[in-house]
């Protein structure tokens, strides 16, 4: 049961009686609830290929939703970091 006060994070499941889901936190590939430097610099690394992001992080990546990792990703990141 979800508090009001708890931190849902990317990769966190989700129980139903028959089903499991599992959540993704538009940016939020560090899984750790939140939109952050962690974020961007992870993003960036694997723009440039010094990491491989798995599924549910590349899915949090996208910020702009077309289904793929860019520097406009980067740019979206750095813009809600600077909010």
């Amino acid at each position: 049961i979800l508090k009001d006060t708890d931190i849902v994070k990317n990769g966190d499941i989700l129980k139903t009686d028959t089903k499991s889901y599992t959540l993704i936190v538009r940016g939020d590939p560090s899984g750790d609830g939140r939109l952050n430097i962690t974020d961007l610099m992870k993003v960036k690394r694997a723009i440039i290929g010094s990491i491989k992001l798995n599924t549910i992080e590349t899915l949090a990546a996208d910020l702009n939703g077309d289904s793929k990792i860019s520097i406009m990703d980067v740019m979206n990141f750095i813009k809600e970091i600077t909010k």
